[in-house]
């Protein structure tokens, strides 16, 4: 299903005007509306010729032009017209007078009954377009249009069971909306499958879930591609395999999905006996995931600055750089380098307060590099007093992890 419903920036309809006869002589279709809307101020050929000019059709495309054919239109109660005439003013306008002119023809035309209105108000209210974000409202408008058949509005009805927004959160309601808009809408084949495959129990089927997945990815739905390719990745309901996720990821990639980044950076950093491991490509894939906001991928970069591996020199304020979002996140092993950043004199701000406080952060997840320094630092008293009983149990508890270190400081102790 096509979820753009902007227009772009449209120019004030009051000083619109349709211009002269060899605009519309261009393309007979445009030609003959032209005359029967300017000779018998026919509103349908009026609203046919706001529809032409605004898509472009047999004529180069012109906003004003078309708002000013739906102007006429919709004034004398076409609700196509008003409809449409809405959507141009509403969608994407930085004039907030237009949006809400815009709006208020949507709603002219919604209490109307045009099935399409309805939704289209739903809509404006589901993204906050030229109205206030109001999900109680926009899962309304959205239950009347899809008791109607209107496809879109099931699935929007499906999300909204779905997520919660604007009624209790059901996903057995979700499932059936979104079975109803499959029959157009491979993101609604999309969002049933993942119910099956990781929704409620009473929802559970992985063979079906399996199926309807794998239609998706035919027809192209890129969260599909990558879902699918997650699973041969990781061996999850499919049998492992890296080669299959490759070609996946970069089908997913292909159809606008940035996340599969990340995802073919671990394939080519791991490797197997069916993909060859290059931990060049791999690095080259991170470092587009880090430019699309990736915060695994800028814990992989920032951790080979801060060792210098992987092709990367060391560079401590550059891994300190990158490293920070993803601590902040929770990620154990942004916060053990990022917190050991800061016992370097590289770092230009050498803090073992500092530091203990990311590697304590890290070491309440287990994190055998946090556990390690934060014992150092308690052992030595770098952060101020020693303490050797929080000395002792966090370089226990690395040493129980394996860290051959850690045993060797606690022999000596």
């Amino acid at each position: 299903m096509n979820d753009d419903y902007t227009s772009g920036m449209v120019m004030n309809d009051s000083e619109a005007g349709p211009g002269d006869a060899a605009y519309y002589s261009q393309d007979d279709t445009a030609a003959f509306f032209y005359e029967k809307a300017t000779k018998s101020n026919d509103r349908k050929a009026q609203t046919m010729l706001g529809y032409i000019c605004s898509k472009g059709e047999g004529v180069p495309a012109d906003q004003s032009r078309a708002i000013y054919w739906y102007q006429l239109a919709a004034n004398q109660g076409d609700t196509d017209a008003q409809r449409e005439l809405g959507k141009l003013l509403s969608n994407g306008s930085r004039d907030n007078a237009d949006a809400s002119k815009g709006i208020e023809y949507i709603k002219r035309a919604a209490a109307e009954g045009d099935v399409e209105a309805i939704f289209q108000l739903g809509y404006s209210y589901f993204r906050g377009q030229g109205v206030n974000e109001d999900n109680d409202k926009a899962a309304s408008l959205f239950s009347i249009a899809a008791e109607k058949d209107h496809r879109a509005s099931q699935f929007y009805l499906g999300v909204c069971y779905e997520g919660g927004y604007g009624v209790e959160r059901d996903q057995k309601k979700a499932a059936e909306w979104y079975s109803k808009a499959m029959v157009t809408s491979v993101s609604a084949t999309y969002r049933l499958a993942r119910l099956k495959l990781m929704g409620d129990d009473d929802l559970r089927d992985i063979v079906g879930g399996l199926e309807l997945l794998k239609e998706a990815a035919e027809y192209g739905e890129s969260n599909a591609l990558h879902l699918l390719g997650s699973y041969y990745f990781r061996g999850v309901h499919l049998p492992k395999s890296l080669k299959m996720a490759e070609k996946l990821f970069q089908l997913a990639i292909e159809k606008g999905d940035v996340k599969s980044y990340e995802y073919l950076g671990m394939i080519y950093y791991c490797g197997d006996k069916d993909l060859e491991k290059d931990k060049a490509k791999a690095m080259q894939y991170f470092e587009i995931a880090v430019k699309h906001g990736s915060l695994f991928a800028k814990d992989i970069i920032g951790s080979a600055y801060f060792i210098g591996s992987d092709g990367y020199e060391k560079n401590i304020p550059k891994a300190m750089e990158l490293l920070k979002e993803p601590a902040e996140a929770g990620i154990a092993s942004s916060q053990a380098c990022y917190g050991s950043c800061f016992m370097t004199d590289e770092s230009g701000a050498k803090d073992f307060k500092k530091a203990l406080y990311w590697l304590e952060k890290a070491a309440e997840q287990n994190d055998n590099q946090g556990l390690f320094f934060a014992g150092l630092i308690y052992l030595k008293g770098d952060a101020g007093e020693r303490n050797m009983m929080k000395a002792r149990y966090y370089l226990g508890k690395a040493a129980e992890n394996g860290v051959q270190d850690a045993k060797e400081i606690l022999n000596s102790i």
